[in-house]
């Protein structure tokens, strides 16, 4: 433990100053030299609001979501922050190479401060050890969101920022490698495939997933790009083979072949879903365009087959 609190304008603290930035006096990525870090995030006069520990680029994630909008205690203090006319500072107190270590250090620092006068949610360290989520919580998030995504500039402005973090390639690696992690770990899997089903369950919910896609496919530019985005996966060979190896291993599970038979069969035993694929059918076959394009598709497989 410490005798004292952390003191920014001590040079043994500011071990890696960097430039002003969009609000922010950030460390230089390249000065970080080792695996993990403890690091703080203050105020323009020195206090400290945040003590997390990272690795990588995870000090600047924050400033990033504030700037996106995020809903939490601690980018809405980085907003206020920004909207005095005030820098976030970023400081590096602690490098290791020992995750143990650093996370011994990040609850260290938040015991001295104090929570109370921190954002921090938790007592730090590895897991979630002190956060309390109350429903009361949960429903304040949840309407403050809403709030935000029915406000069109918000939208506009989360769109572009995903489009351009979608386009970096490392951000699209980081991102699916963390997705594939995640869905590598059992509980994970069980926890999300529960949440959907019981979110399809309810016929709220599902009515709303249908009416946001039939909008979506009525809108003639929307068709096109998810049509011209298949098209430009489904022409890579590697995505190809990727895409049939999973649907052998799939098939090859006799449980999931049954499964799959038995709700295909009560789905068109139902005498409306007929009539709703019949009448479907029959309009897209009505329209010419549609009709050319599937008979041209058709003619190309039987001839590369050829």
């Amino acid at each position: 433990m410490y005798n004292d609190a952390v003191q920014l304008n001590d040079p043994a603290v500011r071990q890696h100053p960097g430039p002003c930035h969009k609000g922010v006096l950030s460390v230089k990525p390249q000065s970080i030299t080792k695996t993990f870090y403890v690091y703080i995030l203050a105020r323009p006069d020195g206090r400290p609001f945040y003590i997390g520990k990272g690795a990588g680029q995870r000090i600047f994630v924050h400033a990033q979501e504030a700037r996106r909008g995020h809903v939490c205690h601690k980018c809405n203090t980085i907003r206020k922050i920004w909207k005095q006319g005030g820098v976030i500072q970023q400081y590096i107190v602690l490098e290791t190479d020992d995750e143990q270590e650093a996370f011994a250090y990040e609850r260290d620092l938040i015991a001295l401060h104090g929570r109370d006068m921190l954002c921090n949610l938790t007592d730090g360290g590895e897991g979630s050890s002190g956060v309390v989520t109350t429903e009361e919580v949960r429903a304040g998030r949840r309407v403050v969101t809403k709030a935000l995504w029915n406000d069109p500039d918000y939208r506009a402005r989360m769109s572009q920022a995903m489009a351009e973090r979608w386009a970096d390639p490392e951000a699209r690696t980081r991102m699916t490698d963390g997705i594939k992690g995640a869905w590598a770990k059992p509980e994970v899997r069980r926890k999300q495939i529960d949440a959907m089903t019981t979110a399809l369950a309810d016929p709220g919910v599902r009515a709303r997933i249908s009416a946001a896609s039939k909008a979506q496919m009525e809108n003639p530019a929307a068709r096109e790009n998810l049509r011209a985005a298949n098209m430009r996966a489904m022409a890579d060979p590697v995505l190809r083979a990727k895409i049939g190896a999973a649907k052998k291993k799939w098939w090859d599970d006799p449980q999931r072949r049954e499964a799959q038979r038995s709700a295909t069969k009560a789905l068109w035993s139902d005498p409306d879903y007929r009539a709703r694929m019949s009448a479907a059918s029959k309009a897209r076959w009505s329209d010419p365009e549609y009709r050319v394009k599937v008979v041209g598709t058709r003619k190309a497989r039987r001839d590369a087959g050829d």
